[in-house]
Order: C-alpha cells, then structure tokens, then sequence
C-alpha cells in the first residue's frame, strides 16, 4: 500500500474535478483550517479517529467566528451548527477519498458522530418580502441609467426564478426567450435548468438591453467600466451595496431563492412543484427547507381534529356504509362460497 501525507493527499484530492465554489470551500476549510490543525506531514494512515474528534471539539468550542476569513471580519461568537456539520462533511469527503485511492483502508471518520443539523421549525433564512422591495426600490433611484436597469433586471430576475447566484452570473443572451419568458442557465452541479419568469421581469431585461454595452463575451450581466462577465461573487457584491443603500441588514443570493421557495410553499404549491422551481437535487430538500415554516395549515387542521381519536363519530363509516352486521354476514357468506 502506497503511504502519503495528509498535506499530498488534500492536494491530490483537490485536483477532482468539481464546481468552482466547491473548490474555494474545500481550500478555505481543509487547506487552510483542518491540515495545518492535524499536520501536513503526517502520513494518512496515522491520522487517527481521536484527532477527528479532537478538531471537532476545538470547533464546538471555540468562541471565534470567521477567523482568518478574507472576507469577513471576525466575529466573538461561537460557529454555528450548521457550520459545523458542513465542515464535518468536508473531512469526510476527503478521507473517503483516501480510501478510494487506497491509501488507507478505513476512514478515520467512519465512527465519528456528529449531529446532522436540521433548522428549527418556523425559522427561515429566507430575506423577508418588506427587504425584498426595497431592494428592488433601491435599485430604481441609481443614477446611472446603466446601473439602474442593470440591478433592478438581475434583482426581478433572481426574485422571479429563485436561482443560485451563479446562475444568475451564467445568463447568456443567446439563452434567453423574452416572448416565451425563459432562458437557460448553468446551475449548481454543474447541468443547465430551464427558469421561467413573469412579464415584468422581460420588460426590465429588455430595458437593460437598451443601455447594455457591446462586449466581446454573450453574458447578460456585465460590470461597469471594464464590462467583464458577472461571476457569483458579483452578484453578491451587487446586493451587498443595495442593501447599504436601502439601510438595511447584509442580505446575500440565497436569501433571495429562498425568498421564493418560502413564498411558493407559503401559498400552497406542492413539494414537487417547489423543487422543480428551485431545481433541488431531492424531495426532502425542498421539505425540510420550506414546509417546516408556515403553521396555518397546521393549525387550522388540528382545530378540526382536535380529539378526534378519542370521539365515537369520528371514524370513517359514512352513511352510505351498509351496517357493519350486513358486512359480517356478506364476508362469512363469501368465505363459505370460496370453500365451495
């Protein structure tokens, strides 16, 4: 068997093929958090499950947030849980792949437990509607006239389709139907999804058309100045500035798809049709995101049914039922009938 170090291993295993902000997110942890913390020069099959166990206590502990980010500032509270089952998925990802490899035979992580987190019911990361609009407000009194139709396009564009923010960046011209209100984007996971948006939408792509400078690249969204292609950090930066405008809390893209998968579940749309929205990978990810939050339903139904395991006329029988004994006749003549 092959022996290597854990800091030839990371570098091996970031050599995989896999989506661009995958890849900043496995750097920014594994390359710059969990290696130096576990020791790029021990060697795979000596990382043992204890020091798995050691490092994640070190992250439930800790009472830093953002440290050493490049960009964001420090904060004095502890990572949240979500953080942390994310970070755990990338040790993880990373140790399978050693075994893949066969560098070692077991994965160090295999008896590791770490609680998979789950958001409470009710809450939401989704921006409220009020901060939506007032993004979309904010946008309209810019006064640049390309600024202007630029953002207030991209921000009716994510509203409406709910897509990633790489989405957004990867919107060709050439992909977009106006009359038919669709267009074809690049998404997460690296496939094409068809989006559809409403008619205001159109009418401010083709506004911006209007004031769109000529460039050498077919994407829809460009920046000012140089007009170089929209990447997902752009696009983050563009609502990062609205929401300083608009005087409200830093808002990001997601926020805004999950803006519209709240509000399509909200109004009563099946599960299925919010994932094919939202292009979810399964089911269970467009519930657990979106139908934990609105109690109405819920409520409404227990009102009705409160005690109504506990009550005689609550069963099923209805009055075009036979009487039960007619049913107890009727079986045991078929059952002699069978016999026959």
């Amino acid at each position: 068997m092959e022996r290597i170090k854990l800091i030839d291993a990371y570098l091996r295993f970031m050599r995989t093929d896999r989506s661009p902000n995958s890849q900043k997110s496995y750097e920014s942890f594994l390359g710059r958090k969990f290696v130096p913390a576990i020791g790029p020069e021990n060697f795979v099959d000596t990382i043992t499950q204890a020091q798995i166990e050691d490092f994640i206590y070190v992250m439930r502990t800790t009472q830093v947030k953002y440290q050493g980010h490049p960009n964001h500032p420090e904060v004095d509270e502890p990572l949240s849980p979500a953080t942390i089952t994310r970070n755990f998925k990338m040790i993880r990802a990373l140790f399978n792949y050693c075994v893949r490899q066969g560098w070692i035979v077991k994965s160090p992580v295999d008896n590791v437990y770490v609680r998979h987190y789950r958001r409470p019911p009710a809450s939401s990361k989704a921006i409220s509607a009020e901060d939506l609009q007032k993004l979309i407000d904010i946008a309209l009194l810019n006064t640049s006239e390309f600024l202007r139709y630029r953002d207030k396009a991209l921000m009716l564009f994510l509203a409406d389709t709910g897509c990633r923010a790489g989405g957004a960046a990867s919107l060709r011209m050439d992909t977009i139907n106006l009359e038919k209100r669709e267009a074809l984007i690049h998404e997460k996971g690296d496939h094409y999804m068809k989006v559809m948006f409403g008619s205001e939408t159109a009418e401010a792509i083709r506004d911006y058309l209007e004031v769109r400078p000529e460039t050498s690249h077919p994407y829809l969204f460009v920046v000012r100045g140089e007009h170089g292609p929209f990447n997902a950090e752009t696009v983050g930066e563009v609502i990062k500035r609205l929401c300083e405008r608009a005087g409200i809390r830093r808002w990001g893209p997601h926020a805004i798809r999950h803006r519209v998968g709240q509000a399509w579940a909200d109004a009563g749309m099946s599960p299925t049709l919010v994932q094919s929205k939202l292009g979810h990978s399964s089911v269970l990810i467009t519930l657990e995101n979106y139908f934990n939050q609105d109690e109405t339903r819920l409520r409404e139904a227990t009102d009705r049914l409160a005690l109504a395991s506990a009550r005689s006329d609550a069963g099923t029988t209805t009055p075009s039922d036979p009487p039960a004994e007619e049913k107890i006749v009727s079986f045991a003549e078929e059952r002699k009938r069978f016999k026959k």
